[in-house]
């Protein structure tokens, strides 16, 4: 076959052939050394060997990689030079060329190495590594590294499409693949590291950057990495690979020069494009509906039961941060900081706190075991039913949520249950006694029955949950600073054949209220203005928020506005048969600033 000017086509039969003689001395090597030491050596060691074979294997099927794409280059070349053959059409003429497209180095972060690609052709268009100028061939030269970072960035690319298993990655092309962890790159972070977004040809990764300032022990470090290898679940953060890497920084101290090792550990994840579970937290008159909120919960659980049972591994730091949601708002459980097999489940101190949502036997004690998880998921629960971490009160959630369900025309008798069965489970999961608290896979039963016609008719609903509540709209203002002195209203409605009082309460008085109480007729309205107080000195580009919280509850018909004895609380506190409703409007005054993409 004739080679074109400008086509590596030498080149091809050299790697070709390096790489059928690394394949076979590969396996002949392995298979020499395993006869002759694998006996000799513990259980640890031998893990380790077999380890470096097999990344060594990875490495082999990654140079096929790169093969095949210098013949896709070369095809396409010979092709541009009218040069008529077999390969040049089929790269030309179908789906190969459709893939060598796809292939293509593209995009801000690869233009380094399609530079590279340019600046190191010879005069006849051969790539320069490919002829021997032993000054290119130098150890740490761009030319040597080129080709080993474009193989490593194939293996991460196939283990994102799920043709390779997780493996360890190089550092260079996670720092490559963040832009040297640029802020803007910036996802997330917590106690333990730095999340970051890694652009790829083929999608998007997360890579979690240990904090090096705080110490990790290996012993922690490992048994992370080992429980993300072992996991694979649908409400679980896939695992893509890590890197444990450790460079020489010479460092100038009292007149000597002190040598200190910079360890840098990072684990590669799938990018969940929703972000984290408290992102989408919000009361029971706002945000997710209901049957989203639910679904949510069970795959919370589902996770949760792959953890504790078939892995028998304690989270350990469950909290919404640590929850992340997909495009169809599926959880997905990550950040195993801490996570640890239940086995283990002794006292410790290393404590990373997550406060409200710790079980207290462990801020006490130290002391974890899966029921710890429990606790954790008790407060999530409580926090995605009413949006807050506060004890709640079952009959007024359900009065909120039933009301919402009223206005959409959404009301459901099942929906009430499940929300009353959610918060029971959770009340049950916050208990101060571990043994007290149930087991996952009994809140996965119990949560299953609901479904059920059996299970539905034991969950039995008070008349009171499903009284109508006294609606507000809006129930956000957003107040421009232009517009701070223009006043802006609250319409309050009753759909009810009752008498309803209201009050209103300003937490921080930077804003009044007229009227600030009132009764509101059956099937009537009324508008409550809402103005900036006087002393109030508004100022350009200040942001704050401002909660009116708006008090409800039904009264006696004969009742007037001005017997209503509002400073001595007896009407707005609840008693047996009476319900006090509350209700947050948010006011935001200003403009917000803009979060970083």
């Amino acid at each position: 076959m004739q080679s074109s000017p400008g086509c590596p086509a030498p080149l091809l039969p050299v790697l070709s052939a390096e790489l059928a003689r690394l394949e076979a001395q590969l396996g002949q090597t392995a298979d020499r050394w395993a006869r002759a030491h694998l006996a000799e050596l513990g259980d640890a060691a031998a893990a380790r060997v077999l380890r470096v074979v097999a990344e060594t294997g990875t490495r082999v099927r990654s140079l096929s990689a790169f093969i095949n794409h210098l013949a896709k280059q070369e095809a396409m070349q010979r092709n541009a030079a009218g040069i008529p053959t077999a390969e040049s059409a089929a790269c030309c003429n179908g789906p190969s060329a459709r893939a060598s497209q796809e292939d293509s180095i593209s995009g801000p972060f690869y233009q380094d190495v399609v530079q590279m690609e340019v600046q190191n052709q010879g005069p006849n268009g051969e790539m320069a590594f490919a002829r021997p100028n032993h000054a290119r061939m130098e150890p740490g030269s761009p030319v040597r590294q080129m080709p080993f970072r474009y193989m490593e960035l194939n293996i991460l690319e196939r283990i994102v499409n799920e043709s390779e298993e997780p493996s360890p990655l190089d550092f260079a092309l996670l720092q490559s693949i963040t832009e040297n962890f640029a802020e803007k790159k910036e996802i997330g972070s917590g106690g333990c590291g730095t999340v970051y977004k890694g652009i790829l040809r083929n999608g998007v990764v997360a890579v979690k950057r240990l904090h090096n300032t705080r110490t990790i022990k290996d012993k922690m470090f490992h048994r992370e990495v080992k429980s993300l290898f072992s996991v694979k679940h649908p409400n679980i953060v896939r695992f893509l690979g890590y890197c444990s890497f450790t460079k020489e920084h010479a460092i100038p101290l009292g007149g000597r020069i002190i040598m200190a090792d910079i360890r840098e550990r990072l684990l590669c994840f799938e990018y969940i494009r929703n972000g984290s579970l408290d992102q989408h937290l919000s009361d029971e008159l706002r945000g997710l509906e209901w049957q989203t909120r639910y679904q949510i919960i069970i795959g919370i659980c589902r996770g949760l039961h792959y953890l504790h049972k078939d892995k028998e591994i304690i989270h350990m730091d469950l909290k919404p941060g640590n929850i992340l949601l997909d495009d169809l708002m599926v959880p997905k459980i990550t950040d195993f900081g801490l996570s640890r097999p239940e086995s283990d489940s002794l006292a410790t101190t290393t404590r990373l706190i997550s406060q409200g949502y710790t079980a207290p036997e462990y801020i006490s004690g130290g002391k974890a075991t899966s029921k710890s998880d429990i606790y954790s998921l008790g407060v999530i629960i409580i926090e995605l039913v009413i949006g807050s971490r506060t004890k709640p009160n079952i009959t007024k959630a359900i009065r909120r949520w039933n009301h919402r369900w009223i206005k959409s025309m959404k009301q459901s008798s099942l929906a009430c249950q499940q929300v009353k069965k959610c918060l029971e489970l959770a009340l049950r999961c916050i208990q101060d006694d571990p043994t007290d608290r149930p087991d996952i896979s009994d809140i996965i039963d119990e949560l299953k029955e609901i479904d059920t016609t059996d299970g539905q008719a034991q969950i039995q609903i008070s008349s009171c949950c499903l009284e109508d509540i006294l609606g507000i709209e809006p129930l956000e203002i957003r107040i421009p600073f232009e517009d701070f002195k223009i006043s802006h209203s609250i319409e309050l409605t009753n759909d009810t054949d009752d008498y309803i009082a209201f009050v209103t309460k300003a937490k921080l008085e930077r804003f009044c209220t007229e009227p600030d109480r009132g009764i509101v007729p059956p099937r009537s309205k009324c508008s409550v203005t809402l103005a900036m107080q006087a002393q109030v000195n508004a100022q350009p580009n200040v942001h704050y928020t401002e909660v009116i919280t708006v008090l409800s509850t039904r009264v006696d018909g004969a009742l007037s506005v001005d017997a209503m004895d509002v400073t001595s609380g007896e009407i707005f506190v609840d008693k047996e048969g009476k319900v006090v409703d509350e209700v947050d409007v948010m006011v935001v005054f200003g403009t917000p600033q803009l979060a970083e993409e």
